[in-house]
């Protein structure tokens, strides 16, 4: 697949869903606080799914099996 100014299809989803807080700002006329609040929430929950999992819980869940 080709690539959009070096980006990836994970950078070009988190694109999308900055787009789409803008689209509900302006649709339900969300004050600049709560617009940065649900952009740091958004960008926190993007890097923490794409985080490596520790090596001892990887551990941990291979004994469990």
């Amino acid at each position: 697949m080709p690539s959009f100014y070096g980006l990836g299809t994970k950078d070009m989803v988190l694109a999308i869903s900055y787009i789409i807080l803008v689209g509900l700002t302006i649709v339900y006329r969300w004050s600049a606080v709560e617009f940065i609040i649900a952009i740091v929430a958004v960008t926190l929950a993007f890097f923490a799914g794409s985080m490596k999992k520790d090596k001892r819980i990887s551990d941990q869940e291979k004994h469990h099996d």
